[in-house]
């Protein structure tokens, strides 16, 4: 059964646009998971040639496949409104931003680093705001709703 999409001016319009746009950035970490996961596995023998570390593709690929798997259960659980949604979409979003963030710091070539920090941080804070607003609408709208009795 498909979900009706309320009006514009219909109160709950704005968590049920902003779930979407959070279930569209969670479809982003899966696909950019998955083709980390699936270039790695089919081109794992370049990364041999060009002398990288052996470790490398065996951590990308793993890597590739959490982001994938998280990123896909937190999109299924938003989408269907699981009970434990929200903790789930915490747990799938910190970490996103911890991996992320001990690559660029601990992995990345010295002259890489100091790249683009200010845009990686502003898309994470965006995220967690959205996240946050969500979080925020969603424990108010169980509130209100009550026990049901």
């Amino acid at each position: 059964m498909l979900e009706q999409p309320p009006k514009i001016k219909d109160p709950g319009f704005w968590i049920y646009a902003l779930r979407y746009v959070i279930m569209w950035t969670l479809a982003v970490v899966a696909v950019i998971g998955f083709s980390r996961f699936l270039n790695t596995l089919l081109r794992r023998g370049i990364l041999f040639e060009l002398d990288f570390p052996s470790w490398l593709p065996v951590y990308l690929m793993i890597t590739g496949f959490f982001q994938l798997t998280l990123g896909m259960i937190a999109y299924i659980a938003l989408k269907e409104k699981r009970t434990w949604h929200v903790p789930f979409l915490w747990v799938t979003a910190l970490l996103m931003i911890a991996s992320t963030w001990g690559e660029r710091l601990f992995l990345w070539v010295p002259d890489q680093r100091p790249t683009n920090h200010t845009f990686t941080i502003f898309l994470h804070l965006v995220w967690l705001l959205m996240i946050v607003f969500y979080t925020v609408k969603h424990s108010k709208k169980e509130l209100v709703d009550g026990p049901g009795d």
